[in-house]
Protein backbone atom coordinates (compact mmCIF):
# COMPACT_ATOMS: atom_id res chain seq x y z
CA UNK A 1 0.00 0.00 0.00
CA UNK A 2 2.86 2.32 0.85
CA UNK A 3 4.40 1.69 -2.55
CA UNK A 4 1.24 2.94 -4.28
CA UNK A 5 1.09 6.09 -2.22
CA UNK A 6 4.76 6.86 -2.95
CA UNK A 7 4.22 6.20 -6.65
CA UNK A 8 1.15 8.44 -6.65
CA UNK A 9 3.09 11.26 -5.02
CA UNK A 10 5.78 11.12 -7.75
CA UNK A 11 3.45 10.42 -10.68
CA UNK A 12 0.90 13.18 -9.98
CA UNK A 13 3.31 16.11 -10.60
CA UNK A 14 4.75 14.30 -13.65
CA UNK A 15 1.26 13.85 -15.12
CA UNK A 16 0.54 17.55 -14.55
CA UNK A 17 3.75 18.59 -16.36
CA UNK A 18 3.03 16.31 -19.33
CA UNK A 19 -0.58 17.55 -19.51
CA UNK A 20 0.65 21.15 -19.51
CA UNK A 21 3.06 20.43 -22.37
CA UNK A 22 0.40 18.70 -24.44
CA UNK A 23 -2.06 21.56 -23.85
CA UNK A 24 0.55 24.07 -25.08
CA UNK A 25 0.93 22.29 -28.44
CA UNK A 26 -1.00 23.72 -31.38
CA UNK A 27 -1.57 21.83 -34.59
CA UNK A 28 -2.10 23.92 -37.72
CA UNK A 29 -3.38 22.28 -40.88
CA UNK A 30 -2.95 24.31 -44.08
CA UNK A 31 -5.48 22.28 -45.99
CA UNK A 32 -8.78 24.17 -45.74
CA UNK A 33 -11.95 22.34 -46.52
CA UNK A 34 -14.91 23.78 -48.36
CA UNK A 35 -17.26 25.82 -46.18
CA UNK A 36 -20.37 24.00 -45.04
CA UNK A 37 -22.86 26.67 -46.11
CA UNK A 38 -23.49 28.18 -49.54
CA UNK A 39 -21.33 31.11 -50.62
CA UNK A 40 -22.47 33.60 -53.26
CA UNK A 41 -19.58 34.82 -55.44
CA UNK A 42 -19.70 37.39 -58.21
CA UNK A 43 -18.77 36.51 -61.79
CA UNK A 44 -15.98 39.07 -61.76
CA UNK A 45 -12.95 37.89 -63.75
CA UNK A 46 -9.89 38.57 -61.64
CA UNK A 47 -7.95 35.29 -62.00
CA UNK A 48 -6.07 33.82 -59.07
CA UNK A 49 -3.84 30.84 -58.45
CA UNK A 50 -4.96 28.94 -55.36
CA UNK A 51 -3.70 25.93 -53.45
CA UNK A 52 -5.19 23.19 -51.29
CA UNK A 53 -2.63 20.76 -49.96
CA UNK A 54 -0.23 19.98 -52.83
CA UNK A 55 -2.77 20.84 -55.52
CA UNK A 56 -2.71 24.23 -57.32
CA UNK A 57 -5.64 25.36 -59.42
CA UNK A 58 -6.79 28.44 -61.37
CA UNK A 59 -9.99 30.23 -60.36
CA UNK A 60 -11.81 33.16 -61.93
CA UNK A 61 -11.61 35.11 -58.64
CA UNK A 62 -10.64 34.78 -54.98
CA UNK A 63 -14.19 34.17 -53.79
CA UNK A 64 -14.67 31.10 -55.98
CA UNK A 65 -11.31 29.72 -54.84
CA UNK A 66 -12.17 30.16 -51.17
CA UNK A 67 -15.65 28.71 -51.73
CA UNK A 68 -13.98 25.52 -52.94
CA UNK A 69 -11.70 25.42 -49.90
CA UNK A 70 -8.56 26.72 -51.62
CA UNK A 71 -6.15 29.37 -50.33
CA UNK A 72 -5.17 32.11 -52.83
CA UNK A 73 -1.38 32.15 -53.34
CA UNK A 74 -1.03 34.57 -56.27
CA UNK A 75 -2.95 36.92 -58.53
CA UNK A 76 -3.10 35.65 -62.09
CA UNK A 77 -2.98 32.09 -63.30
CA UNK A 78 -0.83 29.33 -61.88
CA UNK A 79 2.28 28.44 -63.89
CA UNK A 80 1.60 25.64 -66.32
CA UNK A 81 3.45 22.35 -65.82
CA UNK A 82 6.79 22.39 -67.59
CA UNK A 83 6.88 26.19 -67.87
CA UNK A 84 9.62 26.39 -65.28
CA UNK A 85 7.14 27.78 -62.78
CA UNK A 86 7.55 31.03 -60.99
CA UNK A 87 5.93 33.34 -63.54
CA UNK A 88 2.25 33.95 -63.06
CA UNK A 89 0.71 36.23 -65.71
CA UNK A 90 -2.72 37.78 -66.00
CA UNK A 91 -4.86 37.36 -69.10
CA UNK A 92 -4.91 41.11 -69.74
CA UNK A 93 -5.05 41.79 -73.47
CA UNK A 94 -2.32 44.30 -74.31
CA UNK A 95 -0.72 42.62 -77.36
CA UNK A 96 3.01 42.71 -77.96
CA UNK A 97 5.27 41.46 -80.71
CA UNK A 98 8.18 39.42 -79.37
CA UNK A 99 11.05 37.42 -80.78
CA UNK A 100 13.30 34.54 -79.84
CA UNK A 101 16.11 33.84 -82.27
CA UNK A 102 14.66 34.41 -85.75
CA UNK A 103 11.08 33.68 -84.69
CA UNK A 104 8.51 36.44 -84.10
CA UNK A 105 5.23 35.84 -82.32
CA UNK A 106 2.32 37.92 -81.03
CA UNK A 107 1.46 37.44 -77.34
CA UNK A 108 -1.55 38.79 -75.45
CA UNK A 109 0.77 40.69 -73.07
CA UNK A 110 4.45 41.21 -72.22
CA UNK A 111 4.39 38.91 -69.19
CA UNK A 112 3.23 35.95 -71.29
CA UNK A 113 5.93 36.61 -73.90
CA UNK A 114 8.69 36.81 -71.30
CA UNK A 115 7.38 33.70 -69.51
CA UNK A 116 7.90 31.78 -72.78
CA UNK A 117 11.46 33.09 -73.16
CA UNK A 118 10.68 35.73 -75.81
CA UNK A 119 11.95 39.33 -75.90
CA UNK A 120 9.35 42.05 -76.50
CA UNK A 121 10.29 44.11 -79.57
CA UNK A 122 7.14 46.20 -80.11
CA UNK A 123 3.73 47.03 -78.68
CA UNK A 124 0.84 45.62 -80.71
CA UNK A 125 0.61 42.54 -82.88
CA UNK A 126 3.47 41.43 -85.10
CA UNK A 127 2.82 42.71 -88.62
CA UNK A 128 4.84 40.08 -90.42
CA UNK A 129 2.86 37.12 -91.68
CA UNK A 130 3.63 33.58 -92.65
CA UNK A 131 4.91 30.51 -90.80
CA UNK A 132 6.14 31.22 -87.28
CA UNK A 133 5.52 34.94 -87.79
CA UNK A 134 8.21 35.34 -90.47
CA UNK A 135 7.62 37.24 -93.68
CA UNK A 136 7.18 34.87 -96.63
CA UNK A 137 8.45 37.52 -99.08
CA UNK A 138 12.26 37.39 -99.12
CA UNK A 139 12.82 39.99 -101.88
CA UNK A 140 14.52 43.32 -101.10
CA UNK A 141 12.37 46.41 -101.51
CA UNK A 142 12.77 50.15 -101.81
CA UNK A 143 10.30 52.05 -99.64
CA UNK A 144 9.52 55.67 -98.85
CA UNK A 145 8.41 57.38 -95.65
CA UNK A 146 5.55 59.90 -95.60
CA UNK A 147 8.25 62.61 -95.73
CA UNK A 148 9.59 61.12 -98.96
CA UNK A 149 12.77 59.57 -97.51
CA UNK A 150 13.74 56.38 -99.33
CA UNK A 151 15.24 53.35 -97.61
CA UNK A 152 16.15 49.79 -98.60
CA UNK A 153 14.53 46.96 -96.61
CA UNK A 154 15.12 43.20 -96.64
CA UNK A 155 11.45 42.55 -97.47
CA UNK A 156 7.98 44.10 -97.79
CA UNK A 157 7.03 43.16 -94.20
CA UNK A 158 9.96 45.04 -92.66
CA UNK A 159 9.17 48.14 -94.69
CA UNK A 160 5.47 48.14 -93.84
CA UNK A 161 6.03 47.41 -90.16
CA UNK A 162 8.38 50.43 -90.05
CA UNK A 163 5.67 52.67 -91.50
CA UNK A 164 7.13 52.93 -95.00
CA UNK A 165 5.28 52.50 -98.30
CA UNK A 166 6.86 50.05 -100.72
CA UNK A 167 7.86 51.68 -104.01
CA UNK A 168 9.06 48.50 -105.69
CA UNK A 169 11.26 45.42 -105.52
CA UNK A 170 15.03 45.85 -105.58
CA UNK A 171 17.20 48.58 -104.09
CA UNK A 172 16.42 52.27 -104.17
CA UNK A 173 19.50 52.79 -106.39
CA UNK A 174 17.68 50.86 -109.15
CA UNK A 175 14.39 52.77 -108.74
CA UNK A 176 13.61 55.70 -111.05
CA UNK A 177 12.13 58.80 -109.43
Amino acid sequence: MRLWSKLGAVAAPLVLVVAGLVAACTVTVDDPTPPTGPIACTREYAPVCAQRGDRMENFSNACTAEAEGYRVIANGECPSPGSGGGTVCTREYAPVCADRGNRQQTFSNACMAEAEGFRVIADGECRASGPAGLCPDKRKVCAASSAGDRLNFNNRCEAESSGYSVLGYGTCDNMHS
